[in-house]
């Protein structure tokens, strides 16, 4: 009587989680570089809530409600934004071939 063939190559387990949890951290920084602006807003405007959508526009273009504009911070967000993205997008790439 022939051996019966089995199934194997499956993912470890350890392997399937460094997977997840490489991606969720990868959304994760995603996700807090995308919205640094309204954190650094809210943070800043514990005591008056009104000037939370005015701090969160200046802080992602650097232009106040006054009409100055702040290109220092227009940069900031800009590589913020950029280098968050870029390093979440690499840990999801890692966690992929993981």
């Amino acid at each position: 009587m022939p051996k019966k063939k089995r199934r194997r190559g499956g993912m470890s387990g350890i392997r399937k989680a460094v997977r997840k949890w490489g991606s969720a951290l990868g959304s994760g920084i995603i996700i807090l570089g995308a919205s640094h602006g309204v954190v650094k807003a809210v943070t800043e405007s514990l005591g008056d809530p009104k000037q939370i959508p005015e701090r969160t526009l200046r802080n992602y273009t650097g232009v106040d409600y006054s009409g100055s504009f702040d290109q220092a911070q227009l940069i900031r967000s800009i590589t913020i934004i950029g280098a968050s993205l870029g390093a979440g997008w690499l840990i999801k790439q890692a966690a992929r071939r993981a």
